[in-house]
């Protein structure tokens, strides 16, 4: 029965294979439809991975325009900062300090100083108590303003060189000029004892360490005033007023050596750049 039953299914695929040869057997139906089956499948497979891949390709796309728009926008930042740097640097720069220069019309020629004003040094009267402990270089173009004719007041005066028997004798009893200095270094510093900076500072100028005389009433802050000093002209009538005169150390309190008694103090004035 077996042998009866593959016998007629091997006639029937041979009669159908034989009218028409494009027709595949009937009895592969079953393995074709699994097939084309199987075939469908993989093309929706990749038309699945097709769209992902072009989803992803867009998206890739717009992060590398995003990219770009935020390159430009750095680089245009950058730009800008670079300008604004430039100018700054182009700006003069309005900061430093100031100093002044006793003794003299001009500021140092050969660092980097330029003249705000010069004037005359003034201050208050050697022989009174009060008034103000500072000398002070004032301007040769004063502006005033209302009188308020005051019942009581300090005095002003100008400043004399009060030299007489030393090195400096051709300037006793001349009024002292004086210069007001700016520089674009941010430290001054005035040194006792001293004619030269410490290292890292800059020398302005130097001179000998001046002030009111020890026994006169009154007291004046200590000053640096230039070792070449000048004396405005014509100035030599002895008027007094506030008064400048060498100052000596003292041994006892101070120690000996390194100082000298009785040696004038000499004082250097000195500036830092900070970075």
């Amino acid at each position: 029965m077996m042998i009866i039953l593959v016998c007629l299914i091997g006639f029937c695929c041979a009669q159908s294979q034989s009218l028409n040869k494009r027709t595949e057997p009937s009895c592969y139906t079953s393995n074709r439809f699994e097939y084309e089956f199987g075939v469908l499948e993989k093309l929706e497979s990749l038309q699945r991975d097709k769209n992902e891949l072009l989803a992803n390709f867009k998206s890739l796309t717009a992060l590398v325009d995003q990219l770009v728009r935020k390159t430009d926008e750095d680089k245009l930042m950058i730009q800008n900062l670079t300008d604004t740097v430039n100018s700054i640097k182009g700006l003069k720069d309005p900061g430093g300090d100031t100093y002044n220069r006793w003794g003299r019309t001009e500021c140092p020629i050969d660092i980097d100083a330029e003249l705000v004003y010069n004037g005359f040094a003034g201050g208050a009267p050697h022989d009174k108590h009060g008034n103000g402990a500072n000398y002070l270089c004032l301007p040769k173009d004063p502006q005033w303003g209302p009188d308020t004719t005051p019942s009581y007041k300090g005095d002003v005066h100008g400043a004399e060189y009060q030299v007489h028997g030393t090195f400096w004798d051709h300037l006793k009893d001349n009024d002292i000029p004086c210069a007001v200095c700016r520089t674009s270094k941010t430290n001054v510093l005035m040194i006792p004892a001293r004619q030269e900076c410490y290292e890292g500072w800059n020398k302005e100028y130097h001179g000998y360490l001046m002030a009111e005389r020890d026994t006169h009433p009154s007291n004046k802050e200590y000053i640096c005033m230039d070792g070449e000093p000048e004396a405005r002209i014509g100035t030599q009538a002895d008027v007094n007023g506030a008064l400048l005169h060498f100052q000596q150390a003292v041994c006892g309190s101070l120690p000996c050596l390194p100082y000298i008694g009785g040696r004038e103090l000499t004082c250097v004035v000195c500036t830092y750049e900070s970075l």
